[in-house]
C-alpha cells in the first residue's frame, strides 16, 4: 500500500512538473507574441506617420504648384502654365498614333474694355474680368482649361475635340453669355468679347496656334466685335458669327 502510494505521488509530482513547464512555455510563447504584437503595431503607427507626412508633402507641393500656376486675380491659369499645359497636351495628342487628336485655341478679349472701367470704375472693371473668367472655367472645365494671357486678354484650350459643331457650340454660348448689362454701385455697362479660334490637328506642330487665333481675333475686332471666328485648319471650314 506504501508502494502504490509512493507511485501516485511520484506520478502525481511528475505530472505537476510537466503542467508547470507547459505553462511556463506557454508563457514565454505569450510574452513573444506579445512582443512581436507590439514591435508590429509599432512598425504600423510609424508606417502611418510616414505616409500621413508623405500625404502632407504631396498636399502642400500640389497646392503651391497650383498657387504658382494661377493667376491670383481671377483664378484661371496665368500665361505660362497655359502655355505650357497647352504644349503637354499637343505632344501627347501628336505621340499617339492610334487615333487623330483635334485641338482648338480660344483667344478672348472683353470689347471696349476701357469704356468698361471708364462707365464702372477700376473696381467696376475688376468685377467685370472676373466674371468673364468665372465664365471661361465653366466653359472650359470638360475637356479644356482656360487662362489668363494678360489684361482683359484671355485664353481657352480644348482637347479631344470631335467636330466643328462642339467648338461652335463653345464659342456661341460664350457671346451670349458675356453680352449683357452689368450693374456695379448704381452704375451700368453693357458687356461683350470678342473671340478669335483656331482648331487643329496636334500632329501640324508647324501652325502657330497663337499667331492663327490672334489673326482670328482681330479680323472679328475689325469687322465690329461682339461675336467669333473658327479658323479650322482639323475639319477644313471656316465659320464667323454674330
Amino acid at each position: 500500500l506504501k508502494q502504490e502510494r509512493h507511485n501516485e505521488i511520484s506520478e502525481l509530482y511528475l505530472n505537476f512538473n510537466n503542467m508547470k513547464h507547459c505553462l511556463q512555455n506557454m508563457l514565454e510563447s505569450t510574452r513573444e507574441s506579445l512582443y512581436v504584437a507590439n514591435r508590429l503595431l509599432e512598425e504600423q503607427r510609424k508606417n502611418a506617420a510616414m505616409e500621413q507626412a508623405l500625404e502632407t508633402e504631396k498636399n502642400q507641393k500640389d497646392f503651391w504648384i497650383q498657387k504658382a500656376d494661377t493667376d491670383a486675380f481671377t483664378g484661371v491659369l496665368n500665361r505660362a502654365a497655359f502655355a505650357r499645359k497647352m504644349q503637354e497636351y499637343c505632344e501627347k495628342g501628336s505621340e499617339d498614333l492610334s487615333k487623330r487628336n483635334f485641338v482648338a485655341l480660344f483667344m478672348i478679349d472683353m470689347d471696349n474694355f476701357k469704356g468698361v472701367n471708364d462707365t464702372l470704375g477700376h473696381l467696376g472693371g475688376d468685377a467685370a474680368l472676373q466674371y468673364l473668367a468665372g465664365t471661361l472655367k465653366d466653359l472650359f472645365s470638360k475637356n479644356g482649361f482656360a487662362g489668363r494671357i494678360g489684361g482683359d486678354e484671355f485664353a481657352g484650350f480644348c482637347y479631344n475635340v470631335e467636330d466643328l459643331e462642339h467648338v461652335e457650340q463653345i464659342a456661341s454660348k460664350l457671346c451670349k453669355i458675356m453680352n449683357r448689362k452689368m450693374y456695379y454701385q448704381n452704375k451700368e455697362c453693357t458687356l461683350s468679347v470678342s473671340t478669335g479660334v483656331v482648331i487643329i490637328e496636334c500632329k501640324d506642330q508647324e501652325i502657330n496656334l497663337y499667331e492663327l487665333a490672334d489673326q482670328a481675333l482681330y479680323a472679328v475686332k475689325n469687322c465690329g466685335k461682339n461675336h467669333y471666328k473658327i479658323v479650322d485648319h482639323a475639319f477644313h471650314t471656316e465659320n464667323e458669327t454674330e
